[in-house]
């Protein structure tokens, strides 16, 4: 796996942010999941979980 640079922003975002979730297609992000307390999953993943929350 290698995280480059422009991923290694996304994840510091998301931790300096306390996000529950990163939103990525990105496959070297994915493999992290999870990380510390956030989320990292596929938009398709996240689109359904937004149409459930409902339910």
């Amino acid at each position: 796996m290698s995280i480059r640079g422009k991923d290694n922003f996304q994840l510091e975002v998301a931790l300096e942010g306390k996000a529950d979730y990163l939103v990525t297609g990105d496959e070297d992000l994915l493999m992290l999941n999870p990380l510390q307390n956030i989320k990292i999953i596929e938009p398709k993943d996240f689109e359904k979980m937004l149409k459930n929350d409902g339910k």
